[in-house]
């Protein structure tokens, strides 16, 4: 499947120019399970916030750059580095944000049904 460009629907800020969301691969599994795969490119000293999913698991794995997810129902913020994987449950809001000097490059996996 040929990358091709999309509009992130679960991000709260249209599609500005702040990120770039390339959606990799998108495989049924059974029923309405499904996987998808996108790559997400935020700008240095931008964000992108995730609204509740109710279906949506997802997994980070950060490629390059620096940057923190903000967990506001945890009070939790952590880091991200290359090499990182972080894993987001169902339902829960946060925020990523480019802390670096550079473009911040996150696989997501996501999980959905």
């Amino acid at each position: 499947m040929i990358p091709r460009r999309i509009i992130d629907q679960a991000a709260k800020v249209s599609f500005s120019g702040d990120f770039i969301v390339f959606e990799l691969y998108r495989k049924f599994i059974k029923r309405k399970r499904s996987l998808r795969i996108n790559s997400i490119i935020i700008k240095p000293g931008k964000k992108i916030e995730r609204n509740i999913e109710r279906n949506y698991e997802h997994i980070y794995y950060v490629v390059e750059g620096v940057g923190k997810v903000e967990c506001p129902e945890l009070g939790k913020t952590m880091l991200l580095e290359p090499l990182l994987l972080m894993y987001i449950p169902v339902a829960l809001k946060h925020t990523i944000t480019n802390t670096g000097t550079t473009n911040l490059h996150i696989i997501d996996l996501i999980l959905v049904g």
